[in-house]
């Protein structure tokens, strides 16, 4: 695994979700993430914790979903549990 600053770096190659539990709170959605570092990406889990809870995963205006460039404090990795956490729950509304 790579290192620059102490930290791994990784890429991700796309995320499968698995189950949604939308009515929930927090409203959130479980899956496999696909996670690594040159050549090769192993399956982690991933948990996407929703901004306001949806009917049905068609309800669910995903476009609107990624962060402003700035915003920070939304994503944590964890190597060691092969394990991803999108917190999108804690951006202020209006990014």
């Amino acid at each position: 695994m790579q290192t620059g600053g102490g930290k791994p770096r990784l890429w991700c190659d796309g995320f499968i979700a698995e189950s949604y539990f939308l009515k929930e709170h927090p409203a959130r959605i479980t899956g496999t993430a696909w996670i690594g570092s040159a050549p090769d990406a192993e399956r982690w889990r991933f948990t996407l914790f929703l901004i306001t809870p949806a009917r049905h995963p068609g309800d669910i205006p995903w476009h609107a979903l990624v962060p402003a460039l700035e915003t920070r404090g939304w994503l944590s990795v964890f190597p060691e549990r092969k394990e991803v956490k999108i917190r999108l729950n804690r951006i202020a509304p209006g990014r």
